[in-house]
Formats: structure tokens, C-alpha cells, sequence
């Protein structure tokens, strides 16, 4: 056999430290176990022997606490709901009233509205109408009409140009 390294020897050590330590860990953790076992026997074994008097106005006042908040609790609970129950027979008494008196006034309103309709005169809308259409026409010719202006100005200067630059170089030929 050869001779063990101190790296193999440190790490037997170590593994074995830990197998150590685990093994200690499980038995402090039985015993452990044991004395919980055995102390909350004991305790149950006390709480059966003894009587613990309680007197009879902190039982009262317990109670009684109890009682308020339970019934702050219902009060309040009943109140909420007769209000949202009151809420909403408001709200289908309204419902069906403005729906009702929908139904009532709609033949008259309907009659009004035709009337009306009835009432308007059309020839004073064709009127404007043609009006407006003239107006936009004209404005739209004025604008077309400036823009062949514009280009019939630019087209005569130029025509212009040429005739007297053609002028100019007949007079040097003749000079």
C-alpha cells in the first residue's frame, strides 16, 4: 500500500468530522424530541389538574364586547343593504316612469318634429345654395384666370427678350 498524501489524510478528516457531526445532530435531535415529548405531557397533565378561576365580570365584559361588535356589525350590514335595496327600487321607479312618459309624449313629439320638418322652406335653402356654389365658382375662375395671366405676363417678357435681343443684333450687323 503507499503512503497517504496530507491532502488525502485532511480529507478523510474532514469527511469523517462531518459523518461525526451528522451523527451527533440526529441524536441531540431524538433526545430533543424526548424532553418536548415528556414537557408538553406534563404541561397537559397541569392544565387537567388545575382549575383557573376566571372571574365572572371579565367574562361578562368579554361577552358583552362580543355581543356589540356582532351587533355593530349586522346593524351596519342590514343598513348597507336596505340602502342599495332602496337604490335600486329608485332607480327602476325612475326607469320605468321616464320610459312611461316616453311612450306618452312620443306621438306629440312626432307630429311636432313633421310640422316642422314640414315648415322648412327649400327654396330659400336651393337659393343659398346656388348662391354659396356661384360664389365658389367665381372665386375659383378669379384664381384660375390669375394663374393664365401670371403665365401669359412671363411668356410675353420673354417673347420680348427675344425680339430685342434679335433687334440688338440686327442694328450691330448693320453698324
Amino acid at each position: 500500500m503507499s503512503k497517504m498524501s496530507k491532502y488525502e489524510i485532511l480529507g478523510y478528516g474532514l469527511l469523517a468530522g462531518f459523518v461525526g457531526t451528522i451523527i451527533y445532530a440526529i441524536s441531540a435531535s431524538a433526545a430533543l424530541k424526548d424532553v418536548s415529548e415528556k414537557l408538553d405531557d406534563s404541561v397537559k397533565n397541569l392544565v387537567k389538574k388545575q382549575k383557573i378561576d376566571i372571574p365572572e365580570h371579565l367574562v361578562e365584559d368579554a361577552v358583552n364586547e362580543a355581543v356589540e361588535r356582532e351587533a355593530s356589525r349586522k346593524v351596519e350590514s342590514v343598513t348597507k343593504e336596505a340602502a342599495r335595496m332602496v337604490v335600486n327600487g329608485f332607480t327602476e321607479e325612475i326607469n320605468r316612469l321616464v320610459n312611461e312618459e316616453f311612450e306618452r309624449q312620443k306621438p306629440e313629439v312626432s307630429k311636432m318634429m313633421k310640422r316642422r320638418i314640414n315648415a322648412i322652406d327649400t327654396s330659400a335653402i336651393e337659393k343659398a345654395i346656388v348662391k354659396q356654389a356661384a360664389a365658389d365658382a367665381k372665386e375659383k375662375m378669379d384664381e384660375e384666370l390669375e394663374e393664365i395671366t401670371d403665365k401669359y405676363t412671363e411668356q410675353l417678357e420673354a417673347i420680348t427678350n427675344i425680339y430685342s435681343t434679335i433687334s440688338d443684333k440686327i442694328q450691330s450687323i448693320g453698324d
